[in-house]
């Protein structure tokens, strides 16, 4: 797979392992006491879509978002984020792509 994959890039005298405690992007929206957002940059390394899943879209207001989408696929996302009622404003290159809720 892409994750197990991209795992596998990084020389195993550069690995280490940390032990992290990890919130739901929601969670951490609730805790900032938001329910707007005008901008979210979204680069994980191919992990942008596990991400995504975790949004109650109808709980949050993200006006605008520019994810990665050079690790991930492209296709999926962006039918993810179409379906919640962005459209594509601006794509660089493969890597990235800027979209905008209606």
């Amino acid at each position: 797979s892409l994750k197990h994959d991209l795992k596998d890039r990084v020389p195993p005298e550069k690995k280490s392992e940390y032990e992290l405690q990890c919130y739901p992007i929601y969670d951490i929206i609730l805790a900032a006491g938001l329910t707007s957002i005008d901008f979210w940059s979204l680069d994980i390394e191919g992990f942008e879509e596990d991400v995504l899943d975790t949004v109650p879209w109808h709980k949050v207001n993200i006006k605008s978002i520019l994810v990665e989408v050079e690790h991930s696929d492209r296709d999926s996302i962006l039918r993810k984020l179409q379906a919640q009622g962005y459209r594509i404003h601006k794509e660089f290159g493969k890597q990235d792509v800027f979209l905008v809720k209606d």
